[in-house]
């Protein structure tokens, strides 16, 4: 059993194959002809990311580690700032290539200051 969904405005055609998968047939909305059938997951791809994404998103695990965005609008690669805070005491750690580094600077300072904190698995 076929089920179809149409929406004209958009030349777009939900149905359901025999195998029972979502597959779209998208028309040209002026002439109706048939430009391509696609599954659902061929349509719901997310863009790729770029490097900083997912430099940005694997930072967000390591604690005292930040993306520096002015740093990087300026073209230079350090981008990653690591610092520490202790009672309401601000440690500047310094600036990174990477997010790894900045953790494993973080790890350093915790442990040059005496400071009982977690530190960063790398």
């Amino acid at each position: 059993m076929k089920k179809t969904v149409q929406d004209l405005n958009l030349g777009w055609v939900k149905h359901q194959d025999e195998n029972g998968d979502d597959c779209w047939k998208c028309y040209d909305p002026e002439t109706n002809e048939l430009i391509g059938v696609y599954r659902d997951e061929e349509l719901a791809r997310e863009p790729k990311k770029t490097r900083i994404e997912k430099q940005k998103y694997y930072a967000e695990k390591y604690k005292g580690v930040m993306f520096v965005q002015k740093q990087y609008d300026q073209g230079r690669e350090s981008c990653w700032e690591s610092r520490v805070y202790h009672k309401g005491k601000r440690y500047y750690v310094g600036l990174f290539d990477c997010p790894t580094l900045a953790a494993k600077a973080y790890n350093h300072k915790i442990l040059e200051l005496g400071i009982q904190k977690e530190l960063n698995r790398i």
